[in-house]
Order: structure tokens, then sequence, then C-alpha cells
């Protein structure tokens, strides 16, 4: 028969043995960062920020179009007549004019709002994810760009996705409470 101390040893070592087993399993996860802009279960602060700059797109595009439109009208107009005016001509000349500063101003803008307000919330969620990662003990986190699972952390490729965990809904709820937390601070 087995002493009483050999058997605690023994539920000793097999409780570390589990332990030990169940955090080696758990130390390689996958995100999904196509989640983080999900409207209802995403980031909120990047969500936000996309609505935002979603929204200055969209007047802009109304812009165009309503522009183009105007481009279009008289392009026909100027090839159903057969004596073209110089006024129209004129006018389409101008409203050409105007769409291609329209189209190039959206884009300086998009540029300039990707760098003020989408590029330091990307920041942050990185900075997030570091400490996401160091505060779970995971080694590696990875996520998916064109069907390869890419590591997070060193552009590493990862073959075999069979034995990761997920833990994108973990990490949104994290990174979640860590934007309210800044905010409250402030």
């Amino acid at each position: 028969m087995m002493g009483k101390a050999a058997k605690i040893l023994i539920i000793i070592v097999l409780s570390l043995f589990f332990c030990v087993s169940s955090f080696a399993q758990n130390t390689i996860a996958v995100i999904d960062t196509n989640a983080f802009e999900d409207e209802a279960t995403g980031i909120k602060e990047l969500v936000s920020a996309k609505k935002f700059i979603n929204s200055i797109e969209t007047n802009c595009d109304i812009k165009c179009s309503s522009l183009y439109d105007q481009y279009v009208k008289l392009s026909e107009e100027i090839k159903k007549s057969k004596k073209s005016t110089e006024k129209k001509l004129a006018q389409r000349t101008k409203i050409k004019k105007e769409l291609d500063h329209l189209r190039s101003e959206k884009v300086f803008i998009y540029r300039n709002l990707w760098k003020t307000i989408l590029s330091p919330i990307s920041f942050k969620i990185k900075e997030k994810l570091w400490n996401f990662r160091s505060l779970k003990g995971y080694k590696e986190i990875y996520y998916n760009v064109n069907g390869k699972t890419v590591s997070i952390f060193n552009d590493k490729y990862l073959a075999n996705t069979t034995n990761l965990v997920d833990i994108t809904k973990e990490f949104i709820k994290f990174c979640n409470e860590e934007f309210e937390k800044e905010k409250t601070q402030k």
C-alpha cells in the first residue's frame, strides 16, 4: 500500500502535468483581425473611427457622383447637337476640373484621416495586443492574411493551424475595456 505522502506526491505531479500541458496547448493563438471592424462585436474605437471616415467618404462620393452626372449629361447634349456651343464646352471643362479636383481631394483627405485617426488607433490596438499577449502568457499570436497564417509579432508563417486557439472575442473584449479605462482616466 502506498503511503499518504506518496499519494499526495502523485496528485501534485499529475496536477502539475495537467496544468503545464493545458498551458502549453494555449501558448499559441490566432486572431481574426477582420472581426475588429464588425459593427456589433468589434473594437468600438476602431468601428467609430471607420464610421466617421466612411461618412466623409460618402459625402465626397455623393458630390463626385453629382458632378459626374452633370458631366455626362453635358457630354450627351454636346454630342446630340450638331453645333456645340462654346458655353456648354466651357461648362463641361469646368465640371471636369472640379471633378478631378474633388477626386484628388478625396484621396488627400482619406490619407490624412488615416494618418491622424486610424493609424494611432491601430498602434494602440497593437500595443494592447502586446499587453494581452504578456498578460495571458501567449508565446505567439497569429492572424490570417490572404489565406496564410502570419505571426503578429515576427512575420513568421505558420504551416499547421489546426491546434490554434481562437482568442478573437476575448481580445476584442479586453481591448474595448482598455479603451474605456483610458477614456475614464482622462
